[in-house]
């Protein structure tokens, strides 16, 4: 019996003019801005709507996406006027949809602009800088970051609308699409360059499948290894320690996501690495919250050694992302 009565309720409105309609409703329409017009925080935008004679409207708006709404100027039965400031701390695409009053409301098509900072932002902050995700993942990922300007103003720059760019350097991994949504694909290491007016960041994804565990990855070529000097304490009766810093820099352009290590091998017979994991590999304490290495940071570890003979300490020192095992 319910549903009888709103058929007849929706039937009885649509008999007569001046019902409700439908939002997207083409006789009512935003024909300045155009779609994807381009400004930029403080400007004022100014709004025509034109309206179809048919709907006898009586009053109109436009609704701004998270803004509020702007109300009608110079409103004749076929056309008004509105304008609004956008303000300083908006960045990114503005929806706007025009409405007005003819028995009901009347929504129009939405119309979405795009506001872009005229300044380059002072730093870009991303939500979460390191990323580790298990697979499977069916969700993607919608990556969010702040810009920070002067005067204290702070911008969400995370769609392409506000200048904002987004590059994988393993899509295979991890797929980005202009807007920032990330897909996750397989195992591995990838990382998101973020860049919108020249100033760069970075967002690491570390994806792991507990199905199928995957070896350390070799990140050696995007590091350098800088041993110190050998500091010996001899005790001739029983062997001879030697003690040394080795200092490891990412020397590449993009962060390296931990956990990293450490790893000593091809030392010379009767020489014996301590410390570390008892095999020769060594946690590296990661400076950026314990997360990664961004460019150009260092960490330093300490290597001792047993030398039970008279070898000289050589070895091949190489750095992992993964855990010792």
């Amino acid at each position: 019996m319910a549903s009888a009565r709103v058929f007849v309720l929706a039937w009885f409105l649509g008999s007569f003019p001046g019902a409700a309609a439908s939002a997207d409703d083409a006789r009512v329409r935003i024909v300045s801005p155009a779609a994807g017009q381009q400004f930029a925080p403080g400007d004022k935008v100014s709004i025509v709507v034109e309206i179809a004679p048919s709907l006898r409207a009586t009053d109109g708006g436009v609704g701004l996406g998270g803004l509020g709404s702007a109300k009608a100027k110079n409103f004749t039965a076929t056309r008004f006027t509105a304008d609004f400031v956008i303000p300083e701390h908006y960045a990114g695409p503005l929806t706007l949809w025009p409405d007005v009053s003819a028995g009901g409301t009347v929504l129009g098509p939405k119309v979405s602009i795009k506001v872009r900072p005229l300044t380059p932002p002072k730093r870009l902050t991303p939500l979460n800088r390191y990323n580790h995700v298990s697979l499977p993942q069916t969700h993607p990922e919608q990556l969010r970051v702040k810009g920070h300007y002067a005067k204290g103003v702070e911008r969400d720059l995370s769609s392409s609308a506000s200048g904002t760019t987004f590059v994988s350097s393993n899509a295979s991994v991890v797929s980005v699409d202009p807007d920032g949504v990330c897909t996750v694909m397989a195992n591995g290491l990838a990382v998101i360059t973020i860049e919108n007016g020249g100033v760069r960041d970075f967002v690491a994804f570390v994806v792991e499948d507990p199905a199928r565990p995957s070896p350390p990855i070799d990140l050696s070529g995007q590091v350098s290894i800088r041993p110190g000097g050998l500091r010996l304490e001899s005790n001739p009766r029983v062997v001879r320690s030697h003690y040394q810093q080795v200092t490891i820099t990412n020397t590449a352009a993009l962060p390296l996501a931990g956990p990293l290590f450490l790893a000593i091998t091809g030392l010379p017979k009767g020489v014996i690495a301590y410390g570390g994991d008892g095999g020769g590999r060594h946690s590296l304490a990661l400076p950026d919250q314990g997360l990664g290495l961004l460019p150009g940071q260092s960490v330093t570890v300490g290597l001792e050694f047993l030398n039970q003979g008279s070898a000289s300490i050589e070895y091949t020192a190489k750095v992992y992302h993964g855990t010792p095992k």
